[in-house]
């Protein structure tokens, strides 16, 4: 999801958040808790999200990327939601019943609407797990 419009926003960026987790409950959660915190700091904007594979350890990091552009999305407003599994089949169904989850959010403001912004898929170095993470933003609706 790392947007990049022009090279003068490298000057803006804020040092990176990194979450770290084995497991996609840990990770939704710590993922939760990285982004309210840079909400109650004040920080800035969520400019990129990114997912790394797991290795030996078969853990999985999460870069949250931060700058002072105000064009971008707000951290109060996003949402991660996280599955792991081993197959395709389980990724389908993972990935389903994560998705039903964010979409049952309640909003956090009258007439939002739910944008799913980015979504990626990761493995392990051994091939075992994968763990996949929907990026969304609630936005003003039309109301």
């Amino acid at each position: 999801m790392t947007t990049y419009n022009n090279a003068s926003l490298l000057s803006d960026l804020i040092a990176p958040s990194f979450v770290q987790a084995a497991t996609a409950p840990e990770m939704q959660s710590l993922m939760a808790a990285a982004l309210a915190a840079i909400a109650d700091a004040g920080a800035g904007n969520v400019i990129g999200i990114t997912l790394a594979g797991a290795g030996d350890g078969h853990t999985f990091v999460t870069d949250i990327q931060v700058s002072s552009e105000s064009s971008f999305y707000e951290a109060s407003n996003l949402r991660a939601g996280c599955y792991l599994a081993g197959t395709g089949e389980e990724l389908a169904v993972a990935r389903t019943s994560v998705l039903a989850a964010l979409l049952a959010e309640t909003p956090p403001f009258e007439d939002a609407v739910l944008d799913l912004i980015d979504e990626m898929l990761v493995g392990s170095s051994k091939g075992t797990q994968f763990m996949g993470m929907i990026v969304a933003f609630w936005t003003p609706g039309e109301g």
